[in-house]
């Protein structure tokens, strides 16, 4: 599902993804991965467990040039998050210097949150762009990680996900609405540090997986 959030990126002009850093938490298979490669990212695969699989996939879908963009990183991010960064940092060949990505993808692989999200906070600037399919409708992401998210993001940012998983429902998805689906969802508001205590998350809900927010949307 984490793929459909690219379908919001076809438009851009050639060239957008020329140089971004890509991060996808919990890589599985690669898919995400493979397409930002494919238009230029720098793609860093993370999962807690390598499989040749993962490897197999970019191997065979990307161009050797773009295969080089590619880098991949058994990490386990129930670590210390001192401990992750190191790993982190380690994969990517630059032990001494903290990662920044100018986007991260999470697709149904919300595991841990009090480890990754502060690792996602860690490695995030202002201007970078969370992606979340977490698999679950807002109901339920909000029960389950509203309070944890707060103290790094202020806002999400909810879309439909244009009937994929009311058209295509699996087992993987048992917490999503059969009519609407399982919702994309983008986190902002990124607290420079994190905030105990803070206010409860502000959810914005667009009609349109890939509608834009104006100035005129207002947050929940």
């Amino acid at each position: 599902q984490l793929l459909r959030w690219f379908e919001c990126f076809a438009d851009l002009p050639e060239g957008s993804w020329q140089g971004r850093r890509y991060l996808e938490l919990g890589a599985g298979v690669g898919v995400s991965g493979v397409v930002a490669a494919m238009n230029g990212a720098k793609v860093t695969a993370v999962d807690g467990f390598l499989n040749e699989e993962l490897r197999a996939n970019f191997i065979a879908n990307l161009p050797e040039k773009n295969s080089r963009r590619v880098v991949f990183c058994e990490l386990n991010w129930t670590m210390p998050l001192n401990e992750s960064l190191q790993r982190l940092a380690e994969c990517e060949g630059h032990p001494e210097e903290m990662p920044r990505y100018d986007l991260i993808g999470n697709g149904a692989a919300i595991f841990d949150a009090d480890s990754l999200f502060p690792l996602i906070h860690a490695v995030s600037g202002p201007r970078t762009r969370v992606l979340l399919a977490p698999g679950v409708s807002v109901e339920v992401f909000q029960q389950r990680w509203g309070h944890i998210i707060s103290r790094y993001f202020r806002r999400v940012t909810v879309r439909t996900d244009s009937n994929l998983t009311a058209t295509e429902y699996s087992h993987w998805a048992p917490y999503c609405d059969r009519t609407t689906g399982c919702p994309l969802m983008e986190l902002s508001g990124r607290w420079a540090v994190p905030k105990e205590g803070s206010p409860p998350l502000q959810f914005l809900q667009l009609g349109k997986a890939c509608q834009n927010v104006t100035t005129e949307d207002t947050y929940m």
